[in-house]
């Protein structure tokens, strides 16, 4: 009877493991699928841009004058009707209006990226506060050129948001990410690495209700890249 015992115990053992694996868990902390939807808040979004753009001339190798950058300021107004919390859709609208500054680049295979933006975000939802927001985005990539450093062929990001009602208690959101990519035929393809921190009610997918309490909590995740 203890023989069959240990079988049935070992057999257990094995399809708890087949069972992590068909989760996707990496460990007891990692999961693939939730880093691959990880820093997302909405599925899908329509935005609204009301402001000036200007291009910047410059001289190329020949002495023509060709567009060496351009940019772009002014009030962006983005919504949606549905939001994504602990890697679940809510069926929520929200909106977000925000004061932009962007700037980009591309000269001999040298391209430059940068975005920044101040506004406020309404949420639609009792339990999740409305909040400040600030998000500022960076590319600085070669086509042409294979780098190593942590300076060229790098994107990062970097995302705040603060509850008016709740200042005191600090950032409800903050987020960082980094990536590295490399020139691979017409495409520039990498990964990036984020950290997200959160102090808000979690979700729960099978309820569908947040809960009562605030939980802090923060990931680190892994994403692909591919600029083209």
């Amino acid at each position: 009877m203890s023989e069959l015992s240990e079988i049935l115990a070992a057999r257990l053992t094995d399809f708890t493991g087949m069972d992590a694996v068909l989760r996707f868990d990496l460990g007891d902390e990692f999961n693939l699928v939730r880093s691959l939807g990880a820093g997302y808040q909405e599925p899908w979004s329509v935005s609204l841009f009301v402001g000036q753009l200007a291009d910047f001339w410059d001289l190329d190798d020949q002495d023509q004058l060709v567009v060496a950058s351009s940019g772009a300021s002014g009030l962006v107004l983005t919504g949606g009707r549905q939001q994504i919390f602990d890697n679940a859709v809510v069926n929520a609208d929200w909106m977000r209006v925000e004061w932009k500054l962007k700037g980009q680049g591309h000269q001999n295979g040298r391209r430059r990226f940068w975005d920044l933006k101040v506004g406020y975000r309404w949420y639609g939802l009792p339990a999740v506060d409305n909040t400040l927001t600030i998000t500022f985005k960076r590319q600085r990539t070669n086509q042409t050129r294979r780098d190593w450093g942590l300076r060229r062929n790098t994107l990062s990001a970097l995302e705040l948001q603060l509850p008016p009602a709740r200042a005191g208690e600090g950032f409800t959101r903050v987020v960082l990410e980094y990536g590295k990519v490399f020139p691979l035929w017409k495409v520039l393809a990498g990964l990036k690495i984020g950290f997200i921190h959160e102090n808000r009610r979690e979700y729960d997918a099978a309820l569908g209700i947040f809960s009562p309490e605030r939980v802090r909590q923060s990931e680190i995740y892994i994403q692909p890249v591919a600029l083209f």
